[in-house]
């Protein structure tokens, strides 16, 4: 798998679909590491709040190594593999899709389900687009207390986007993900505001 190609979505997307009355309602997210899917899911069951069943895949990860499905309640390997299969099948890493199922009132049959839930989460993936994956690193920068929104304030002039930031206030804790590449001049600039007294540590990695 290290040496083949890979792609992550490039904008998080929405996809309908009936099949036999049942409503399959797909979600993509970016996902950078497994924990995340907890917060991921819980967007989606707010968008979704009656479904019946709320079905989730993911891979993250330089290779796509880590991966995860959970067939929500369906028959098991019948909805959470196929969204899996799906993500493979596009080489795609850190990324999540669920799908949201409104039961319609007819069974669908192991085969039915296999079917629809892998549609959905194709039909997903191409209306968010795939973009060539770039290998990222998660930072997390504990500040000084009284310094916190300050830094922030600096970081984002820094970043020049909120995308994938992560604040906690009460902990003075900032974490946010940037390409490897660009981590050398980062950490140039993570130390300039250690040496003003707005940052007390920064740590890179899960």
């Amino acid at each position: 798998m290290s040496g083949k190609a890979l792609f992550t979505i490039k904008t998080e997307a929405l996809w309908e679909l009936s099949r036999e009355k049942s409503r399959f309602v797909a979600m993509s997210f970016r996902l950078f590491h497994p924990e995340e899917s907890r917060e991921k899911l819980k967007r989606a069951m707010g968008c979704c709040p009656q479904a019946t069943h709320y079905v989730y895949a993911f891979r993250c990860g330089p290779q796509g190594e880590k991966e995860y499905a959970s067939d929500g309640g369906e028959p098991k390997g019948s909805a959470g593999w196929p969204v899996l299969g799906v993500l493979r099948r596009f080489a795609v890493t850190n990324s999540m899709v669920v799908v949201a199922r409104y039961f319609g009132g007819k069974k669908l049959g192991i085969r039915g389900l296999i079917g629809a839930y892998g549609d959905a989460a194709t039909k997903v993936l191409e209306a968010s687009g795939l973009i060539p994956y770039v290998q990222e690193e998660r930072i997390t920068v504990t500040t000084e207390p009284q310094a916190f929104e300050l830094f922030v304030h600096r970081l984002l002039q820094y970043l020049k986007t909120k995308e994938r930031l992560k604040t906690e206030r009460a902990r003075c804790e900032v974490s946010f993900t940037i390409p490897k590449s660009q981590e050398d001049a980062l950490f140039g600039f993570l130390e300039r505001e250690r040496l003003r007294g707005t940052v007390k540590c920064f740590t890179r990695g899960e």
